[in-house]
C-alpha cells in the first residue's frame, strides 16, 4: 500500500554496493578513521531491519483508508531525522548543513569531546539538547553571513580544510566552560534531562553559548593567531577569559537560577545578553 520506494531504494543501493557503483568517501571528514567501505556497507544493508505492516483480506476501498489516515494524519517529522538525512552527504545548495551534522557527529562520537554523549541524535534517548536545535544553531550563529566562520561551508566545497579548525575550537571552547563551571557540568551517572537538573548544557544554556561563540572567537582573533596556537594552549585562554564570571555560575546555569525553565528562544537571547555584557563582548 505505501512504502515500495523505500524498499526499492534499499534494493537499489545493495545492487550499487555489490557491482561497487558509488562512490564512497576516503575518511570521515573530521576524523582519520573510517569503517565506510562497501563491505560494512553491504552488511549493514544485510542486517538492516525494515518494518512493513501487512494488510490481510483487506479490499482497495480498505487499503485506500489506510493509505488515507496514515498519510493525512501522522505526526510531523523529527526535525532532528531531517538534518541527519540532508546532512548526511554534502550538497553545493546546502552544504552548512552538512558541516554542522559531522560536526554534531564528531562531538558525540568522539572520546576527546566534553560533548561526548550530549546530543540526543535523531531527537531522541539519552543526552541533553537534540541534533536539530545542535545543527540550526551552529548554522545560524556561526555559519550565516558575517558571523566567524561563515567562510568555511563555501572553502570546504572548493576543497579547502579550514573546516578541519572546526573541532580545535568547539574542543576548546567547552572544556573551558567544563572547568570553569564543573559545578553545573552534568556528572558521570547524569545522562539525561531527567537526571541533570542545571541548565549549561540544555537548550538554554547551550543556546546561549553557542551564540556567545562567535563574539568570543572574534574577540581572540583581534589578538591571537588562532590557527597556529594549539588547543590546549587555545583552551587556557578561555579558561582565564571565563574565570572573570565564574562567580555569577549560580546565577547563569543553577537549577534554580534566573534563567532556569523551558528552553524558549527568549531565555536564550537573555543569557547570551547577561555572559556577553559581563565578559564586556556587548555594550
Amino acid at each position: 500500500v505505501d512504502g515500495q520506494n523505500r524498499l526499492a531504494g534499499l534494493m537499489k543501493l545493495y545492487q550499487d554496493i555489490l557491482d561497487k557503483n558509488i562512490k564512497l568517501k576516503t575518511r570521515n571528514l573530521f576524523s582519520s578513521e573510517n569503517d565506510l567501505n562497501y563491505e560494512s556497507i553491504k552488511k549493514r544493508i544485510e542486517n538492516f531491519e525494515f518494518i512493513c505492516t501487512i494488510l490481510v483480506d483487506f479490499d482497495l476501498w480498505e487499503q485506500g483508508r489506510v493509505f488515507a489516515d496514515v498519510n493525512f494524519n501522522q505526526k510531523a517529522v523529527n526535525k532532528s531525522i531531517y538534518y541527519d538525512i540532508f546532512g548526511s552527504y554534502p550538497d553545493p545548495d546546502k552544504n552548512e548543513i552538512y558541516l554542522a551534522h559531522m560536526l554534531a557527529m564528531h562531538l558525540n562520537t568522539s572520546t576527546k569531546s566534553p560533548l561526548k554523549l550530549f546530543i540526543k541524535m535523531l531527537g531522541k534517548g539519552d543526552g541533553f539538547f537534540s541534533q536539530a536545535f545542535f545543527v540550526e544553531a551552529v548554522i545560524k550563529f556561526l555559519f550565516a553571513k558575517k558571523k566567524i566562520w561563515s567562510d568555511i561551508p563555501l572553502d570546504y566545497l572548493n576543497n579547502g580544510n579550514k573546516h578541519e579548525k572546526l573541532i580545535k575550537y568547539f574542543r576548546a571552547y567547552f572544556s573551558s566552560i567544563k572547568h570553569v563551571f564543573n559545578d553545573y557540568w552534568p556528572q558521570e551517572n547524569q545522562t539525561n534531562s531527567r537526571s541533570y537538573k542545571h541548565i549549561l548544557v540544555k537548550t538554554t544554556g547551550m543556546g546561549a553559548l553557542l551564540r556567545l561563540m562567535n563574539l568570543i572567537f572574534l574577540k581572540l582573533e583581534k589578538s591571537n593567531n588562532l590557527e597556529q596556537i594549539d588547543e590546549k594552549e587555545l583552551e587556557k585562554i578561555m579558561i582565564n577569559l571565563f574565570l572573570d564570571i565564574k562567580k555569577n555560575g549560580p546565577r547563569y546555569f543553577s537549577s534554580n537560577g534566573e534563567f532556569s525553565g523551558a528552553g524558549s528562544h527568549g531565555l536564550q537571547t537573555a543569557l547570551f545578553k547577561e555572559l556577553g555584557q559581563d565578559l564586556k563582548l556587548i555594550q
